[in-house]
């Protein structure tokens, strides 16, 4: 007798009855992938609060004590602050009661905007107002 080869013979495998699945399996096998999504993109705005510090054009609010970003001349201050934002110039002309080809001859220097329309380009691109045609004037 050989004891070393001895094997016996494996017993059938026994399958197990399975449950039907319960209401909340099937819910959290169909959310998991929209919950997944959610968990991320509060990462993501977590990573974004921590490491983001919108420009001066984004936040349309302006440093005083830097006022070389505002010496520029009006149209490339008006493009700038434009691009910047990540405004079309269809977008801007539509918040200004512009048309499209207004904004451009602003922007290429062609056409000088009215005192109501330079105001209403400031407003609506974050501009401060007392910034006149390049001037920069602080008021206490």
């Amino acid at each position: 007798m050989n004891f070393l080869n001895y094997s016996t013979p494996a017993a059938p495998a026994q399958k197990k009855a399975e449950l039907p699945a319960t209401p909340f399996q099937i819910l959290a096998e169909r959310l998991f992938p929209l919950i997944s999504l959610m968990v991320l993109f509060g990462f993501l705005q977590l990573l974004s609060a921590i490491y983001y510090h919108p420009t001066e054009a984004s936040s349309g609010i302006y440093n005083i004590s830097s006022p070389s970003r505002l010496d520029l001349p009006f149209p490339v201050l008006v493009r700038n602050t434009r691009v910047g934002l990540g405004m079309s110039r269809r977008m801007l002309a539509q918040k200004v009661g512009l048309t499209i080809a207004n904004i451009e001859s602003i922007e290429e220097g062609g056409a000088t905007p009215t005192h109501d329309v330079e105001v209403n380009l400031r407003q609506v691109l974050g501009l401060p107002l007392n910034v006149l045609q390049g001037e920069l004037v602080i008021t206490p």
